[in-house]
């Protein structure tokens, strides 16, 4: 395998993995995607959360333009409260696929890189 090369731009860089998979739980829970549904679908995922980690990267990902919120009123509770909902920008679904592809282009050199290793 030749140089792997992968050029990122400021605006396009690719996301943590604790910012990916909450992605992915945006994307996943779709008009449901709000702090508790979201750290409970990553808890489910095995990724271990607080709600503070999801608001915190939720306001990180939101200055990046990957993600809107909005509020709405929490039907668990009555309606009483109001809850952020995320949704996921164009830009945001680009984000995911670019973080995608680099963690896969990262992971086969890196096997390519053992495979060579043990050759050696």
């Amino acid at each position: 395998i030749g140089r792997l090369r992968i050029r990122l731009r400021k605006d396009r860089a690719p996301l943590g993995g604790f910012g990916l998979k909450m992605m992915q739980a945006i994307k996943s829970l779709g008009k449901d995607a709000y702090g508790a549904r979201i750290e409970a679908w990553l808890a489910d995922a095995g990724q271990e959360v607080d709600q503070g980690q999801v608001y915190v990267t939720g306001k990180r990902l939101e200055e990046r333009g990957l993600v809107t919120t909005s509020t709405a009123p929490n039907k668990e509770r009555g309606g009483a409260y109001k809850v952020k909902v995320y949704a996921i920008t164009s830009n945001g679904e680009q984000a995911i696929t670019d973080s995608v592809s680099a963690y896969d282009a990262l992971r086969l050199f890196s096997q390519a890189q053992a495979k060579k290793k043990v050759k050696e």
